[in-house]
């Protein structure tokens, strides 16, 4: 039985998703511990707050490194949720540049109300629908256009076509779901999205294990 790892970067609460993921598998820990975490077959990368903290903290730990080499070697599976998502592109303007893991062609930058709406607000918060570009393994079971919860105020420039999956508009559009090799990652929070997200996680685990 494969063991899955949540990375603990020090932003936002990790109780929803790591109670939703031990819900459905079981076989996982909560752990910023590099030699843990080596020892996990599955990873995932959670976080609310600020891009620069959660690359401050992952090269603190020394696994900024470490899921750069994965990438390389492909021989884990890597979920990325909000700003874990947003860390694998090139760069953020968040509080300053900052690089990112620069897996994904890409950029992240503050949504704009292109559209001049009314009672646009940010951060971007609640139910709001995905509109797939592509149709993957880990969306079996969830129809397009279905709603998931989200909580952001930066959205995802991504220039590489070939690893959007799915979009979401906020006033202006960004990309809410990537896939790139073994690197998979959404902007909303699926531990949080009732039925929807519980089936993308499920479906995650059963084709990443």
């Amino acid at each position: 039985m494969k063991k899955i790892a949540i990375l603990d970067l020090n932003i936002g609460n990790l109780n929803s998703i790591y109670n939703a993921i031990n819900k459905i598998y079981g076989k996982v820990i909560l752990t910023s511990k590099l030699h843990e975490i080596k020892e996990c077959d599955l990873i995932i990368i959670p976080g609310n707050g600020s891009f620069k903290e959660a690359i401050k903290n992952l090269k603190s730990n020394g696994l900024f490194d470490y899921l750069k080499e994965i990438y390389l070697h492909k021989e884990k599976k890597i979920f990325g949720i909000c700003i874990g998502m947003q860390i694998f592109l090139n760069s953020s303007n968040e509080n300053g540049y900052e690089k990112g893991l620069e897996i994904i062609d890409g950029t992240v930058e503050k949504i704009k109300n292109v559209k001049s709406l009314v009672n646009f607000t940010l951060p971007h918060i609640g139910w709001n629908s995905v509109k797939y570009k592509n149709k993957i393994k880990y969306l079996e079971g969830i129809e397009d256009n279905s709603d998931f919860y989200f909580l952001n105020s930066y959205g995802c420039n991504v220039k590489e076509t070939s690893s959007i999956i799915g979009q979401t508009n906020y006033s202006q559009v960004f990309v809410s779901i990537v896939n790139k090799n073994n690197y998979f990652g959404v902007q909303f929070h699926p531990e949080k999205s009732l039925s929807n997200g519980m089936k993308l996680i499920e479906n995650w685990i059963k084709h990443s294990c």
